[in-house]
């Protein structure tokens, strides 16, 4: 059976509650459009759950992925961050760039607030 690494960081979350979370994806975070397709759309750098729950509910995803896609894992940081977790979505094609979340270091990416 498929794993989705999504839910398995959302489950160690949960019993472990680490300072933040970082996922890495294959674009620099979180946008409004896929930016793939549309190459004038502007990284979202900060966004609170609810204007992620918000973006869920009026894009569409493209997904052949078994274990959900992007949708799933935003969903997943959305569960996340309602526990008070900062959830931090980097390019983890870019050298350095984990790195640096890792660190605690400004990084192109989009930082979903934890709720407090």
């Amino acid at each position: 059976s498929i794993v989705s690494g999504d839910l398995l960081m959302f489950e160690l979350s949960r019993k472990i509650k680490p300072l933040k979370v970082i996922f890495t994806i294959d674009v620099d975070g979180l946008y409004p459009a896929d930016p793939k397709y549309n190459s004038n759309v502007e990284l979202i750098a900060e966004a609170s759950v609810a204007e992620v729950k918000s973006l869920l509910s009026r894009l569409s995803f493209k997904s052949s992925n078994a274990t959900g896609g992007m949708r799933f894992k935003l969903e997943q940081a959305c569960r996340i961050a309602s526990m008070g977790i900062d959830v931090h979505i980097v390019n983890g094609l870019k050298p350095g760039r984990l790195f640096k979340a890792l660190k605690g270091e400004k990084v192109r990416g989009t930082l979903i607030k934890g709720v407090r």
